[in-house]
């Protein structure tokens, strides 16, 4: 919205204006890790998120369902990188 201000003649002092943003539009975006055979889900898998310079921005690993959830991601694109897998399986 405007901010609205007037320089009035004669004014000595300097006009000092306070301009608040509200952070908004953040993403969460939930993984669900599985077998690619049996669609079994995994427990234990590690994965980056990287933005587009290749920044990790965070970790996560999946629980018991095989869900990792990342939440409050800014407006973006964004790298999902296996860093960590379970014995026998690729990254």
């Amino acid at each position: 919205e405007p901010v609205s201000f007037e320089i009035k003649k004669g004014m000595t002092k300097v006009l000092s204006l306070k301009i608040e943003n509200e952070l908004v539009d953040k993403g969460n975006v939930e993984v669900t890790k599985v077998d690619k055979e049996s669609g079994t889900v995994l427990a234990g898998v590690t994965f980056e998120v990287q933005d587009e310079k290749g920044k990790v921005v965070t970790k996560v690993t999946t629980d018991k369902e095989g869900k990792a959830n990342v939440s409050g991601l800014f407006i973006g694109k964004y790298k999902l990188v296996e860093v960590e897998s379970l014995p026998g399986y690729k990254k």
